[in-house]
């Protein structure tokens, strides 16, 4: 009954380890066979036989595991001083819990290539004794004895992991008992004034253990090898370098919004030298038409020689020639001007497609397998269809990106020389990067 309480003490005490997210992707079952040798404590000498069995082990948590086992064996002594001896068969079974003392108190590596363990259960022995042989009947008592006892082995071990089936496992065990009498003698009472001696005996054994469990994920490694804090330092160093890319990401966009900021103040200025350009033009224009009214009311009204002279200087005495040049050099300025803000369009395009769509320039030919739509400025099949390009026609492009959006599992895009965008996809070339 005090083992009993001791057992469930302990699955109360840890029971929040046992919560693992386990339960289809671990192995959780173990099979070993059990060979070593046996020493009894008994009254006659003893000595070491051999002793065989076999056990069934569930693993509920990395931290505790249960086992049922079946051990068989002879307890013997040869003949000591007096002539006593004895031989006993001995059948074992026991259910052990088994306490992970890596898990238990963090002392294991990541690795994790061996775990010590403490054991304690209950069980019950059936003994077997006969031709008991003793010479002094007033020392001792000796009898045959066949009958089945309460066991509680206690030992402890250690578990070496060998591949994802097999394990090796070496332990010591002491089995406990009330019993005096499993190798046929018992003191007396009379001369010795104690109630008994009890025979208890070490079990010294090697095992290979064969793991099985989860079909789910074939080559899953069992749960005994598996630990939850390693499995929460794995994430939270995961968490870590996530948040890390996050901040590197949210840097990355914090220059590409003061590349645009400054673009953009940039094409104020143009736009606002451009309003001046065409304020200008549009006085001049303004002046010309009324002198040109002027000289035309003067043609009427003047002899030629006169208009003719009028014609050559205007009201402010400019000649026309002039004139002429003036319109011509604010037309030019407002050219330049046009450029300067296309090409600072082109630029804040190139800077977003850096950014945003990883644009890598890149100057080639590819074919068209199927027709294409060609979408304009965006890489996205929302945007508007310039035009649907044939198939079989060669497409020049000055560069791609590879974070358009995706279809069919490919995010390419290519860029044409007018800053326009078609999906590699349905080309000769689907993956822009390979040769």
């Amino acid at each position: 009954m005090k083992t009993l309480r001791l057992i469930l003490l302990t699955l109360i005490i840890y029971s929040p380890c046992f919560s693992v997210k386990a339960q289809t992707v671990f192995k959780r079952f173990a099979l070993e066979p059990v060979a070593g040798i046996t020493y009894p404590n008994s009254d006659p000498t003893p000595k070491a036989t051999l002793t065989y069995g076999v056990g069934f082990r569930y693993t509920l948590s990395p931290l505790l595991s249960f086992n049922l086992g079946y051990n068989y064996g002879t307890w013997q002594s040869g003949k000591d001083l007096i002539g006593r001896e004895f031989k006993t068969y001995f059948y074992l079974i026991a259910i052990r819990s088994q306490v992970n003392l890596g898990e238990l108190f963090h002392f294991d590596q990541v690795t994790r290539k061996f775990h010590p363990f403490v054991s304690i259960g209950y069980g019950r022995i059936q003994a077997m004794a006969s031709n008991i042989r003793e010479r002094e009947k007033v020392t001792k008592v000796a009898r045959d004895f066949s009958g089945n006892v309460n066991a509680f082995p206690v030992g402890m071990g250690i578990r070496f992991l060998l591949s994802a089936r097999l394990d090796l496992t070496v332990n010591a065990e002491y089995l406990l008992h009330s019993s005096d009498s499993l190798d046929g003698h018992s003191l007396d009472m009379r001369l010795y004034n104690v109630r008994n001696n009890p025979d208890y005996a070490w079990f010294f054994t090697t095992s290979v253990s064969y793991k099985f469990g989860t079909k789910k994920q074939k080559g899953s490694p069992h749960l005994e090898w598996h630990s939850p804090r390693l499995q929460e330092k794995s994430e939270i160093t995961q968490l870590a370098n996530e948040n890390y890319a996050v901040k590197m990401e949210l840097d990355s966009l914090k220059q590409v919004v003061r590349f645009l900021e400054d673009d953009y103040h940039r094409m104020d200025t143009l736009l606002q030298a451009l309003s001046g350009s065409k304020d200008s033009l549009q006085r001049t224009i303004t002046i010309l038409e009324s002198q040109s009214s002027k000289i035309d009311s003067m043609r009427t009204t003047m002899p030629d020689s006169t208009v003719t002279g009028i014609v050559q200087t205007n009201a402010q005495g400019i000649p026309d020639t002039t004139l002429v040049e003036i319109i011509f050099r604010a037309f030019e300025s407002q050219s330049a001007r046009s450029d300067s803000l296309a090409q600072a369009l082109f630029e804040l395009q190139d800077k977003m497609n850096f950014f945003l769509l990883g644009y890598t320039p890149k100057y080639g030919r590819v074919k068209a397998m199927t027709d294409l739509k060609l979408r304009e400025m965006v890489p996205n099949t929302k945007a508007r269809i310039i035009k649907v390009i044939p198939a079989g026609t060669a497409i020049e492009f000055t560069g791609f990106v590879s974070k358009g959006e995706l279809i069919e599992g490919n995010p390419n895009w290519y860029k044409d020389v007018f800053g326009n965008y078609f999906w590699a996809g349905h080309t000769s070339q689907p993956w822009p990067e390979e040769k």
